[in-house]
């Protein structure tokens, strides 16, 4: 009876302390610089729009770090990766990240490879805010499967900072989209990409009818990215992944690949779900008990990300320390929450995260491992 009453202490202790920091501001998470998460075109590399980016640092508050990212790019305008020769065509840096090679067109609209670039880039998660090549399918089904809050048109809610704002009209279907700086009684103030061929701040009345929704992304869930060194820096996939005749492409694929080779298997990292991944996958399956078919869902991710882990932390075994169990280098709240979905069977640790989770010391991973290192942040603020 005690031990379940010390349970229930901690649970309330770790909420009660959490919202302390929240509120008062004693804890400001530490910054770090920002790094691209890819290899930038050597013309966008010399332009003004890189120095502004690599000059951001980044925080543990993801709405401000996606509009930063998006603010940096304002007067940026298709026509070249550079983004200061004027032209047409849709030709952006954007696009080339997204679709990893070079593409013109009337088919490859920006406005959407825009947020998904901003958001890569300031850390998000691809489970949080995944990447996207049409409006429609952002809003309809996209970001509600990823756990975004959507606000239709009419609903009476005022964005914030970080929403995503789409535009449509009731004759259409949705055709351009931005992310929100905020909003007053009168108006919401946006970025958008290739608005006028160009990234820009805009604003629109509240009860225009151009507006057609809002999405809220689930910006807290971006604690729980682990460092990008253990996967290369490529973008764990949100979708099932298989070989089909139009292949899956792009950093998903290469996360697959890349974890796969890490841990053993013979792949080449080309980024295309082609015969040899879809082999290698079934392998892999095979040698760990689970579905043969293929196909990348859920569990088999699950498996290739938590043998990744504890591979890496093996040969780093000194590299993070007790409490840091997110894998970010950074002991904060963040840590926290994880041990708590964890408790709560909501989030699973690799076998190398349990000993940095124990921070209390006792037998076992419980709420008195959350408290504990909400005590430290309190203490080392």
């Amino acid at each position: 009876m005690c031990g379940k009453i010390r349970q229930i202490f901690n649970a309330v202790f770790v909420l009660c302390l959490a919202f302390i920091l929240s509120i008062t501001g004693i804890f400001t998470p530490s910054s770090l610089a920002l790094s691209p998460t890819y290899n930038v075109s050597s013309e966008y590399a010399k332009s003004v729009f890189y120095e502004r980016l690599i000059d951001i640092e980044l925080s543990d508050n993801k709405a401000n770090d996606i509009f930063r990212i998006a603010e940096s790019q304002l007067g940026y305008h298709e026509g070249s990766y550079g983004g200061t020769t004027h032209g047409t065509n849709n030709v952006t840096e954007y696009n080339y990240w997204y679709f990893a090679e070079h593409v013109s067109g009337n088919n490859y609209a920006w406005c959407t490879t825009f947020i998904g670039w901003c958001a890569r880039q300031a850390g998000i998660p691809l489970a949080v805010l995944p990447n996207f090549a049409r409006c429609t399918n952002a809003y309809n089904y996209i970001l509600p499967d990823a756990g975004a809050t959507m606000h239709g048109r009419g609903s009476g809610y005022l964005p914030v900072q970080g929403d995503l704002i789409f535009f449509g009209t009731s004759n259409s279907s949705i055709t351009h989209m931005g992310i929100v700086d905020l909003s007053d009684e009168t108006n919401v103030f946006f970025i958008a990409g290739n608005d006028t061929d160009s990234v820009a701040y805009r604003n629109i009345s509240l009860s225009s009818s151009e507006i057609w929704g809002y999405a809220s992304p689930d910006y807290d869930e971006s604690t729980l990215i682990p460092n990008d060194d253990i996967f290369g820096g490529f973008d764990e996939p949100v979708v099932d992944l298989y070989y089909r005749e139009n292949m899956f492409f792009g950093s998903n694929v290469s996360w697959v690949q890349f974890c796969l080779d890490y841990i053993g298997y013979d792949v080449d990292i080309d980024g295309y779900f082609g015969m040899m991944t879809d082999s290698v996958v079934r392998e892999f399956q095979t040698n760990n008990a689970l579905n043969i078919n293929g196909v990348v869902e859920k569990i088999t991710r699950t498996k290739i990300k938590e043998q990744t882990i504890d591979k890496y932390l093996g040969e780093h075994p000194d590299k993070f320390k007790l409490g840091d169990v997110n894998l970010d280098s950074i002991i904060n709240t963040g840590d926290a929450s994880c041990i708590l979905k964890y408790m709560a069977g909501t989030l699973t640790l690799a076998n190398g995260q349990i000993p940095l989770a124990n921070f209390n010391g006792d037998p076992d991973v419980n709420t008195g491992d959350a408290a504990a290192i909400l005590e430290f942040i309190l203490t080392e603020a």
